[in-house]
């Protein structure tokens, strides 16, 4: 029997040049036409992803703050426009100098929001530090009334605020337009009761030492002590308690606790290191259940000397202060005063929701302001005796 082999044979059988032609016409303009929809493709991520971007630096911008650390002047001539000053502002490194589309944020912004640009009050106006972008435009706009900048510094108490509003308004206009009385302040904010019209996130207390948040604000000449309570008060929820609260939680503390803390820290600390090694000081000597033993607390029990025309005595009264039985008097009583003493700046409340860690449980600051740190009590009283008892430096 014979095997026969079958082979099978891939023919290729030439096209003809016409169809072949044809063939190749065809694939080029496939190919083309996948250029084309990869190109449009790419182009329109691109510009989405540009779109974004440009959006995000337009909210980035309004979102923003100003950018001078301290109180900055700002002369508003009788022809300016608000482009004219926020231009300016930028120059001076105030504000970003980031674009949209090749078009400064701050045109944008006053365009978008319809800013009556040539309506501006002539005069010099202070710019708080971080002021929001925000709230910038209305320095510089007329308002109803004659506006008066106040300074609250960091620091104070109830009664210090109050003269300092007084003082200031008495030297920004005439005697007779002040409707404001210091006592007023002062009683209004000793024994705080909301009304029906007033609201916050926070619980407050009725003694509202440490709530009235230390910055510069605006006021109309004829403005009451309870509108620059309320002002305040609006202020401390905006900038201190929305930023911390997310700090509260993660600490666990509550709010009365971190601002009763964050007054210490400010009556005792020059800068923020040292405001985070104070802030830590406490924080271990609470949890160890030593007495924290800080003059700043007797000093404020101790109150208002009118010898030495100050409300934080020094000397042979601080002496009489810290032997005295009060609830303030934090070397004779465990644990926190009853109540902030003093009302503290932001730096302030920041350290005491992020202390530095030491081995430190005792300070002291010499007479030239330099602070000394210790480890045990011998060590303290040995700083003590040379730059208490001696004086030196």
């Amino acid at each position: 029997m014979f095997t026969q082999q079958v082979r099978f044979i891939k023919r290729e059988y030439p096209l003809h040049p016409r169809y072949r032609n044809k063939l190749n016409q065809q694939k080029g303009k496939y190919s083309k036409s996948r250029f084309v929809i990869l190109t449009a493709l790419m182009t329109t991520i691109s510009v989405v992803i540009y779109g974004i971007l440009q959006v995000n630096q337009y909210s980035s911008f309004i979102n923003s703050k100003t950018l001078n650390e301290n109180v900055v002047n700002v002369t508003i001539a009788e022809n300016d426009t608000l482009y004219h000053i926020y231009s300016r502002l930028v120059q001076q490194g105030l504000l970003p100098n980031n674009q949209i589309i090749f078009i400064p944020s701050y045109q944008l912004y006053l365009k978008l929001n319809q800013f009556d640009t040539n309506k501006i009050q002539p005069g010099t106006y202070e710019i708080a530090p971080h002021t929001p972008v925000k709230e910038l435009h209305t320095l510089f706009t007329p308002t109803a009334c004659k506006q008066v900048s106040i300074r609250i510094k960091e620091g104070l108490r109830i009664e210090e605020i109050a003269d300092a509003i007084q003082e200031q308004l008495e030297q920004a206009t005439d005697v007779t337009e002040i409707n404001y009385k210091k006592d007023e302040f002062i009683n209004l904010a000793r024994n705080f009761q909301l009304d029906d019209q007033l609201n916050f996130d926070f619980t407050l207390p009725t003694n509202l030492e440490g709530y009235l948040f230390p910055d510069t604000y605006f006021f109309c000449v004829d403005v009451s002590a309870r509108q620059i309570v309320e002002k305040l008060l609006k202020n401390f929820e905006q900038k201190v308690y929305k930023q911390i609260l997310p700090d509260l939680i993660r600490t666990n503390q509550t709010l009365n606790e971190v601002i009763i803390k964050a007054s210490i820290v400010e009556r005792e600390a020059y800068n923020n290191d040292e405001r985070k090694i104070i802030a830590w000081i406490i924080d271990a000597r609470l949890k160890m259940g030593k007495a924290l033993g800080i003059d700043a607390t007797s000093q404020y029990g101790y109150g208002y000397s009118p010898n030495q025309k100050t409300w934080w005595v020094t000397g042979d009264e601080l002496l009489q202060a810290i032997e005295q039985d009060n609830p303030y008097n934090t070397r004779k009583n465990l644990g926190l005063p009853p109540t902030p003493i003093s009302n503290p700046g932001l730096d302030a409340i920041i350290a005491v929701l992020n202390p530095t860690q030491t081995e430190y449980l005792y300070y002291l600051h010499d007479p030239c302001g330099q602070i000394h740190y210790s480890r045990t009590l011998d060590e303290h009283n040995i700083k003590v005796e040379k730059y208490i008892i001696r004086g030196q430096c």
